[in-house]
């Protein structure tokens, strides 16, 4: 007959061993059989009921769900001002966000953000030069005599 007294330290650290891994198992099945729960929340620290001073006022235009003007607490950023219009619109440009606008800029009283539309910023960059193609010059390919053509450019321009 085999005697448990010799053997009594691994077959307690044995039995330890078993209770943790069907425990761990046991909790392992459990929370793998409940789905998991997918929710959007804005990350806004907004208080529930914030001073009037406390508040900002800014303008929202443009590519964006619910333009309008937004009350919104002092220490907000452009993304909480997009989360409250409502998010841009189906026709923003969203490249020209993700490229030109800082969705974590302070906001201040009285700001305007403007979203613009798919196609909108090339047709406003176009505006502020010459509307006349012919008139356009490639700084790349030009001759000397073609950019000293130019307003403010070269040798007689005084700078």
């Amino acid at each position: 007959m085999v005697s448990f007294k010799k053997y009594w330290l691994p077959l307690a650290l044995f039995l330890v061993g078993m209770m943790f891994f069907i425990y761990g198992l046991i909790s392992f099945l459990g929370s793998a059989s409940k789905p998991q729960s997918i929710t959007f929340k804005s990350d806004s620290t907004t208080v529930s009921s914030p001073k009037i001073q406390d508040l900002i006022q800014i303008g929202i235009e443009g590519a964006v769900v619910s333009p309008g003007v937004y009350k919104l607490p002092q220490d907000s950023i452009i993304k909480d001002a997009l989360v409250l219009s409502g998010g841009l619109s189906s026709d923003a440009d969203r490249d020209y966000v993700s490229k030109n606008i800082n969705l974590a800029v302070k906001l201040y009283d009285g700001a305007k953000i403007y979203i613009p539309k798919i196609g909108e910023n090339s047709v406003v960059a176009q505006t502020s030069g010459a509307t006349d193609q012919q008139s356009l010059i490639n700084v790349n390919t030009a001759s000397a005599d073609a950019l000293d053509a130019l307003p403010g450019v070269g040798p007689g321009n005084g700078n």
